[in-house]
């Protein structure tokens, strides 16, 4: 379909989520394309190291902006899981050659399903951490029914502004 980028395995506990088990043997059986990215999903720096063990052309690693939403999800809080991207950016920084692209899916921004709605001050708080620390894509997550339309603009208009600092 001409998709430069596309997420084609998850680098997640296989005895929590047995359905995405073998990611390495998919990475294993899919060839490289030049112009073509193949990404893998990453909950913590476990996965992490499997996805750059096996060899893909970027890293997603998912974090939340709740905490409510970040113990169910990948057990850790939101201050667990900016001390465990600061960390991997650390291990990237020491190795640069070997750290393919990194892009972070923040979710949980427009709404959680255990906390209800997210102050947007606590959005803008996780996503600046996240740019300012990093030069990644960072891709803002919804879980659908949680959020009305005029959340969506108030969170866009509030995270934009960080990109005019």
């Amino acid at each position: 379909a001409g998709a430069r980028r596309t997420e084609v395995v998850s680098f997640v506990n296989p005895n929590r989520v047995p359905q995405m088990a073998g990611a390495e043997s998919v990475m294993d059986d899919l060839p490289r394309q030049e112009g073509r990215s193949r990404i893998g999903l990453a909950l913590n720096a476990r996965g992490y190291d499997r996805a750059l063990a096996s060899g893909v052309n970027e890293i997603n690693l998912a974090m939340a902006a709740t905490d409510g939403f970040g113990l169910r999800n990948q057990s850790m809080a939101v201050e667990d899981q900016i001390a465990m991207l600061e960390t991997i950016l650390t291990r990237r920084r020491s190795a640069p050659e070997e750290s393919p692209s990194l892009s972070v899916t923040l979710s949980c921004v427009w709404g959680c399903p255990f906390e209800g709605e997210v102050a947007i001050n606590r959005v803008v708080d996780v996503v600046g951490v996240v740019l300012f620390a990093v030069t990644v894509v960072v891709a803002l997550e919804f879980l659908a029914r949680l959020t009305e339309p005029r959340w969506w603009l108030l969170v866009v208009v509030a995270v934009s502004g960080l990109l005019l600092v």
